[in-house]
């Protein structure tokens, strides 16, 4: 059997140069969005690890005028996943 084909990938540039890579799948109505930034935990000034992991923790932890529990609510309420983390090379 042949294998199927893989879904084009895109490079795209932004105006302020920003290389991202685009992706469209229409098979399942969700939009899924990832990004890695170099960085880490390696490159904080004391190699302060916990420190980049507990900045992670906090992304989803409220936004304008919604505090957390209202934040996490409405996420459920509309099917949206939310994550954040931090290697030694880079934060996801």
């Amino acid at each position: 059997a042949q294998a199927e084909a893989y879904l084009p990938i895109q490079q795209l540039t932004t105006p302020s140069g920003l290389s991202v890579w685009f992706v469209q799948d229409q098979s399942v109505p969700v939009i899924t969005v990832k990004f890695s930034l170099k960085g880490g935990s390696q490159h904080d000034p004391a190699d302060k690890q916990g420190v980049s992991h507990f900045l992670t923790s906090l992304f989803d932890e409220g936004a304008g005028p919604r505090d957390s529990e209202a934040f996490q609510n409405a996420m459920e309420a509309n099917g949206i996943g939310i994550g954040f983390d931090v290697t030694r090379d880079a934060f996801y």
